[in-house]
């Protein structure tokens, strides 16, 4: 059954999720966790991540967030130089991204198919985030404790071992 985004129910695949094809991917590494406030400014040393209805974006565990798909690519071509050579960083291909995201899972979320599960493995729009933030998108009946960003690796790793690939922030893929 195919949901169109803003329905009632998050444990079926919404439209743009289907339809689910094989594709393969070469090896890559991903980073385990977000790229935090922290880490992106030794790179961006006055970068904000603002606030959110009062509430700090900015803490340097936080993911960053407020940055462009062109500094995202800056900072990994940045982080390249880094590492004196051995190393290339770049955003991740959407193909990549979704084979980490799912870590060789065949359910709805990595997690399962129950959208309860959600506070567990995500920061998601939730009973917390419902109390502060206006968004007329329907909340998941579970409580992950944070209205806005958490710090991140604060919710359990997929079976890749990758932390907070739903929810707490959007990433940029390389296409």
């Amino acid at each position: 059954i195919i949901k169109e985004r803003g329905e009632e129910k998050y444990n079926e695949y919404y439209k743009d999720e289907l339809p689910r094809h094989e594709v393969c991917v070469d090896g890559f590494w991903m980073g385990r966790y977000e790229i935090t406030n922290g880490q992106f400014r030794k790179f961006k040393s006055g970068h904000d991540s603002k606030d959110y209805e009062g509430n700090s974006l900015n803490g340097n565990g936080q993911p960053a967030v407020y940055v462009s798909w062109e500094e995202a690519n800056a900072f990994a071509e940045w982080l390249t130089g880094k590492s004196s050579g051995p190393y290339e960083f770049r955003l991740p291909t959407e193909a990549e991204w979704e084979f980490a995201c799912r870590a060789g899972t065949q359910t709805v979320r990595f997690w399962g198919d129950d959208p309860g599960d959600a506070c567990k493995y995500a920061n998601v729009h939730d009973l917390t985030s419902k109390k502060v933030n206006k968004f007329s998108w329907t909340h998941h009946d579970c409580d992950d404790g944070y209205a806005v960003t958490a710090p991140t690796g604060s919710f359990r790793a997929n079976r890749f071992g990758l932390y907070d690939m739903l929810g707490n922030a959007m990433e940029w893929c390389a296409e």
